[in-house]
């Protein structure tokens, strides 16, 4: 069987991903990274992006990285799955 290798973008989702999974955290996290968000919801960057541009997803600055508020992206799964 072939093995396909994950692109850069894919492989540090991944690794955010896994990281994510196995810290402890006490409570659900309140915002996350632009490759947690890929990640959680399957969805590419650009999409992300083009989302936030629109404001479905609602972010925070922290100095230069963006933050995807966890509330908005579980709001917009659930408008996108009443369609």
């Amino acid at each position: 069987m072939e093995k396909f290798s994950k692109s850069g973008t894919q492989a540090k989702a991944a690794e955010s991903l896994e990281l994510f999974n196995t810290v402890a955290l006490p409570m659900e996290p309140i915002s996350v990274r632009i490759a947690v968000a890929m990640a959680l919801t399957g969805l590419g960057r650009t999409k992300i992006y083009e989302l936030i541009k629109l404001e479905e997803l609602a972010t925070a600055k922290a100095g230069t990285s963006t933050l995807v508020i966890v509330a908005s992206l579980k709001d917009y799964i659930l408008r996108s799955t009443q369609k």
